[in-house]
């Protein structure tokens, strides 16, 4: 076996897919007047993925192949149409072989078995549509509004009701809620149920992000991140950041 054709160490430069735009998309034809969002998802951006080869005994093949690039995912489009993903990039590797950070000499992992994958890059996650955002307006009840004083002795709360809009509506928020489509039923009963004070702190406890929390501008940043990716004018309007009181 010639020195030349055996190589057992080769640094690769890497760069997962990019996951694509979500759709701010708006319904409309002519037998909806005032359609609502219908925005898709992103497609994710492509991973970069260490296979491991039994045929291999070598890392030759990667020596003149430094540069490997998943691609990016598609956008999302109308009628709630997720956008492609990404392609995934494969690196052949011999048995045995061990990924490691370039910068910080960490080992990743150990490729072991035949066909055994490992991420090396995980892609971008796609944006969110704008058919996953909402807005819930609370409307308070009152015997009048011809006043701006006395709301307490005109304040009605039986008559209090609740209204979901789809999309985003206002500035500035007392509160998000953080809710995975799993859990959409069990909200839905708890919120039925509530009976007490305490019970609505440990559903704002469980879903919320109260604006005196400290994961409040966080929550805030990456939601604002998404709606930009969807609209970038509209986001203008929207970014309650500019208030400047972080």
């Amino acid at each position: 076996m010639s020195n030349a054709n055996f190589v057992d160490y080769v640094k690769v430069f890497c760069r997962s897919g990019k996951g694509g735009a979500g759709s701010a998309h708006l319904r409309r034809d002519k037998l909806t007047s005032m359609g609502g969002p219908d925005g898709g998802d992103g497609g994710r951006g492509g991973h970069v993925i260490i296979r491991g080869n039994e045929q291999l005994w070598t890392l030759l093949h990667l020596k003149y192949k430094r540069h490997v690039f998943a691609t990016h995912g598609a956008s999302g489009a109308s009628s709630l149409k997720t956008g492609a993903s990404g392609g995934d990039s494969y690196i052949e590797v011999p048995l045995g072989t061990v990924a490691r950070d370039a910068e910080t000499k960490e080992v990743l992992f150990e490729v072991t078995s035949h066909n055994e994958e490992q991420v090396l890059m995980q892609g971008g996650r796609g944006g969110q549509g704008n058919e996953h955002f909402y807005t819930l307006i609370h409307n308070r009840g009152f015997l009048n509004v011809t006043s701006l004083f006395g709301d307490a002795e005109n304040r009605v709360p039986d008559e209090d009701d609740l209204t979901l809009v789809h999309g985003f509506i206002g500035a500035y928020p007392n509160a998000f809620w953080d809710v995975r489509s799993t859990d959409l039923s069990n909200l839905l009963e708890r919120v039925r149920t509530l009976d007490s004070e305490s019970n609505y702190r440990k559903l704002m406890d469980d879903y919320g992000v109260r604006r005196t929390s400290d994961q409040f501008w966080a929550f805030s940043d990456r939601l604002h991140q998404e709606y930009r990716n969807m609209a970038q004018v509209e986001a203008g309007l929207f970014d309650f950041n500019r208030l400047e009181n972080r």
